[in-house]
């Protein structure tokens, strides 16, 4: 996506890329000098978003079709009092829908069905129901620090900001303005899980309970039963043990961004707000100050995965690094251990796929990287994590897995001939039957989203110079057609192309074409040089390449001279995207037939001996 930020609330029973967000405002409500909101955001095993809409006073859910709805709140906070403590109803006992939220923080769903909320200014932790009613489990609603060993809902907290579940269903909360992190008991007791309730940094290797934390925004429990703590204005990614031994495992305080490929504990961290885990033992922080997601591999190595360093808004179908966050600032890992952002100052929510990602409008001729394709075509596939590296096809025939990726159409795999993260070069199969077709790309971590799109009989697309128009194509005598070496009206240019559809003799998918045999093109083909209508000689496989075509086109007599002038070609009802070359004056009059270089009788026939110009050709194309 790109353009501005948009800011606000609608959308509800529509498509959640349709809606709008207020997130959290970037500013206190109640002190617009601290800068301590946030909204988090969780999935459940269905493949349900939760997300705290906070200054809409909402928590919504997006579906596992992508449509949203609020689950709890009116959109109107509580009437409060010169504390910012909430003095009106705020709803409890009846419909989650009903209920006045206070800028709520986070939201996690439990193993029951209940959604449990962070509702941060009412200082209260709240459960709706599966059946959608609202209680509250911790919090008085006073404004103050927790007081551990009593009831959860007779002490007032002190604006909790992030919740987390461990195995055992024991809830932890982070304690934004008190810089503790609590838990509720089997008892529904409190107590303190890390902190001494004053901001500082200090406490590595010894008690967590004794350790002094700055603002922790963003809690988590990893697969081995540790409590992560983002330790946000320490700059620093904590780590409590089962024994309750805290430790730093990113940051060395230092509020920068540097160590990218080194240990995560010497990096510089920047106000990071979240920290949540994968099931593959990756630890991934919004390290929100840097406008970047990082991650920290099971050997404790920080590289960044997402985002640019520039607080702007970024693209979507490309590489996560390629693709700018404007403080990003919370977290959540699916099933599938893919991770979604709260891309906070865009108002958006941000999925980066780690599997597979094959844009449904990434599957085009690879001459000319428009749609729509044809059988026995070279065509480019684009997307993300589409490989883990570049491999390329050795060899005179191209391999169904290449570097271990494949490709299916139609459910069956196709010859490869380069495969890198963000592009497939590849023969569509001569099999392949013009109409609705499906591709997938099959990685070792698993099978891209299935992506629709058309084949149609003949889709020509001329090998282009890249960044220009400028057709590679041979002069009748062999040289290349250029400014410098433009060819003459009456005779042939040779114009290279791929997406010709069927041919005649066919010739086997992901093999060369015959040396000895030529094949034609079954569909006709036309071309306008300048505008004017040109003869064509030939249409058919270039002898010796996969899935490249060419055409012999004779300059007619009327073709406009120029430096750039343009080449239509069509077939099947399809036209090829213009690309131009250079004409001249004849040297001298000649006839039909005669004069220097080939003959053009000669000259509808292939360009099969420039090997050196076909490999440059091959190569560029693909």
């Amino acid at each position: 996506m790109n353009g501005a930020p948009v800011r606000g609330f609608d959308g509800d029973n529509g498509p959640a890329t349709a809606a709008a967000l207020a997130l959290a405002n970037f500013q206190n409500t109640c002190d617009p000098n601290r800068f301590e909101q946030t909204s988090h955001i969780s999935v459940d095993a269905k493949g349900n978003i939760y997300l705290t809409d906070s200054d809409n006073q909402r928590v919504r859910r997006i579906d596992a079709s992508g449509v949203i709805t609020t689950v709890a709140g009116t959109g109107d906070a509580p009437q409060t009092n010169s504390r910012c403590e909430p003095t009106g109803p705020i709803g409890d006992g009846g419909a989650a829908v009903s209920a006045r939220l206070f800028n709520p923080a986070d939201v996690i769903p439990d193993s029951k069905g209940n959604l449990l909320i962070a509702d941060q200014q009412n200082n209260r932790i709240r459960q709706v129901s599966a059946a959608g009613n609202i209680i509250t489990i911790a919090g008085s609603g006073l404004h103050n620090l927790f007081a551990p060993g009593i009831p959860a809902t007779s002490s007032p907290m002190d604006w909790p900001s992030s919740l987390a579940l461990d195995a055992n269903g024991v809830l932890y909360f982070a304690e934004l303005h008190s810089s503790r992190i609590g838990k509720i008991g089997a008892d529904g007791r409190l107590g303190i899980a890390a902190g001494i309730g004053f901001p500082g940094y200090s406490g590595d290797l010894g008690l967590a309970t004794a350790a002094r934390l700055s603002k922790p925004a963003g809690i988590a429990i990893d697969r081995t039963g540790n409590l992560l703590i983002a330790d946000t204005g320490n700059h620093r990614i904590r780590k409590v043990a089962a024994d309750g031994a805290i430790t730093t495992i990113a940051g060395n305080g230092q509020q920068s961004f540097c160590g990218d490929g080194g240990p995560a504990n010497q990096a510089c961290l920047n106000t990071p707000m979240d920290v949540k885990p994968d099931g593959l033992g990756n630890i991934y922080i919004a390290d929100t100050g840097n406008h970047r997601i990082r991650r920290i591999d099971p050997a404790g190595i920080i590289s960044t995965v997402a985002g640019t360093g520039l607080p702007t808004r970024g693209p979507d179908g490309v590489a996560g690094t390629a693709s700018a966050l404007n403080y990003p600032s919370a977290l959540a890992v699916d099933a599938n251990n893919d991770l979604y952002i709260v891309d906070w100052q865009n108002y958006l929510i941000r999925k980066l796929t780690f599997g597979a990602f094959l844009s449904s409008a990434g599957i085009v001729n690879g001459a000319s990287f428009v749609a729509p394709v044809a059988p026995g075509a070279i065509i480019s596939l684009f997307g993300a994590n589409l490989a883990g590296a570049t491999a390329q096809a050795a060899g005179t025939s191209w391999p169904l897995e290449l570097g271990g990726v494949a490709v299916e159409i139609n459910g069956a795999r196709i010859p490869l001939y380069v495969v890198s993260p963000g592009q497939i070069n590849a023969q569509l199969p001569y099999e392949a039957p013009p109409g609705p077709a499906t591709a997938v790309v099959v990685t070792p971590s698993g099978r891209s989203a299935t992506v629709p799109f058309t084949i149609a009989r003949a889709a020509p697309g001329s090998f282009t110079y890249a960044g220009s128009d400028r057709a590679i194509a041979l002069n009748q005598d062999g040289t290349i057609n250029s400014v410098d070496l433009p060819e003459s009206r009456g005779r042939v240019i040779v114009c290279f192309v791929t997406g010709l559809g069927s041919v005649s003799p066919p010739v086997p998918t992901g093999q060369p074409a015959s040396l000895d045999t030529l094949s034609n093109a079954s569909e006709t083909f036309s071309a306008t040089i300048g505008g004017a209508p040109a003869q064509v000689l030939f249409a058919g496989l270039t002898p010796a390449y996969i899935g490249l075509g060419q055409v012999n086109i004779l300059i007619p007599f009327d073709a406009p001279l120029g430096d750039a002038v343009p080449i239509l070609l069509q077939a099947a009802g399809q036209t090829a995207r213009s690309a131009t070359v250079s004409i001249r004056l004849p040297l001298e009059p000649r006839l039909s037939g005669s004069g220097m270089g080939k003959s053009n009788e000669d000259a509808a026939r292939p360009a099969s001996g420039n090997r050196g110009f076909a490999t440059r050709l091959r190569r560029s194309g693909q």
